[in-house]
This record gives structure tokens, C-alpha cells and sequence, in this order.
């Protein structure tokens, strides 16, 4: 008896609808098409955001002294060319990290910056903040860079370095002119 009214049970069971699904044809549809918009404006947003948040150089720096002390300083302490070529850029992250985005040419280097115009004379390498050097700090994917701070992908690292020369001021310092600033003692 108790087997007969459990195949019943089974029977009447397998005709009606799973919980939670509706008998009405289509409205699955609808809910599925809903997803997939909430899904597609949340891609939309967040892409726009993360653009807004990425590094940009937006204006050239202009001319400071501090500014001056600061290439004659890379200049004199880290270069062996008679003649070296930096491109100053301001950029758009005004309470971030950086402020000043400098590509040297000479060495292929990214150097960020910030309070550069508060920075008191001799204290030029506690205003940097970080170097980027193309091929040590660069890598060649995304994935590469695993939450890392210290490298960036090689392509950002190209736009970078062609919005400084695009959109910074160049600046031309001799190794004579800095060592008269800044002897290395090493």
C-alpha cells in the first residue's frame, strides 16, 4: 500500500513545474535577457572607470627649480652620457603616487614623482617615488604582473613613455653641468 501511494506521489510530482520556474512560456526568457544587461552595464562601468583611474600625463610640467635639481640629480648619480633627454609630464592622479611622470631616454626609464614643488632643496630622491625601467620592470601580459606594484605591461609602459614625449616638456641636462650641483663622491 505504502509502495502504490508513493509511485502516486512520484507520478504527480513529475507533471508539475520545478519550484522556482514558471509554467509561462517565455519568462525565462525575459529574466535571462535581464542578466545579460545588468552583466553587459557592469562590464560598461567598470571599464569606463578603470580607464578614468589609469596613470595619464595631461599637460607638460612647467619649469622649477625643483624640478632642475631633480634631472641634474638622476643626471649625476645614475648616467654616463654627456647629454641627457627628459621628458616631463604632469599627470592626472593629483592625490596619488604621482604627479610628475619623467621619461629619460638615455636610460629608458619611467620616474614618477610627487610633491616635487614642496620638496625642500637636497631632498630630490625623497620626492621619487618610483623608476620603471623598460624591459627590468616591464613584462608582457597582465596575468605577469600578479598584483605586483613594481612592473607594468610592456605596451602601458610604450604609452607612457609616447605621452611624455607627446604631451611633456623636454629638458636637455649635461653631466658636466649636473656634476657642478651634485658631485658623486662614488
Amino acid at each position: 500500500m505504502i509502495h502504490l501511494f508513493s509511485d502516486k506521489l512520484r507520478a504527480t510530482t513529475a507533471l508539475r513545474p520545478a519550484t522556482g520556474t514558471s509554467p509561462v512560456v517565455g519568462q525565462a526568457n525575459v529574466g535571462g535577457c535581464f542578466a545579460f544587461f545588468v552583466m553587459f552595464l557592469a562590464i560598461f562601468i567598470f571599464t569606463n572607470c578603470a580607464d578614468q583611474n589609469q596613470l595619464k600625463v595631461v599637460e607638460p610640467y612647467p619649469d622649477t627649480a625643483n624640478l632642475k635639481s631633480c634631472l641634474e640629480y638622476w643626471t649625476s648619480h645614475f648616467s654616463n652620457h654627456a647629454v641627457n633627454h627628459y621628458f616631463v609630464g604632469k599627470t592626472n592622479v593629483p592625490n596619488g603616487f604621482a604627479e610628475v611622470l619623467i621619461y629619460w631616454k638615455e636610460e629608458r626609464q619611467l620616474i614618477e614623482y610627487q610633491n616635487i614643488d614642496s620638496m625642500e632643496p637636497g631632498s630630490e630622491i625623497l620626492s621619487f617615488h618610483h623608476s620603471i625601467k623598460l624591459d627590468r620592470d616591464t613584462v608582457d601580459t597582465s596575468e605577469e604582473i600578479a598584483g605586483s606594484t613594481y612592473v607594468i605591461t610592456h605596451r602601458n609602459w610604450i604609452e607612457l613613455m609616447e605621452q611624455c614625449i607627446k604631451i611633456g616638456k623636454e629638458h636637455l641636462v649635461t653631466i658636466d653641468e649636473a656634476k657642478k650641483f651634485f658631485p658623486n663622491k662614488g
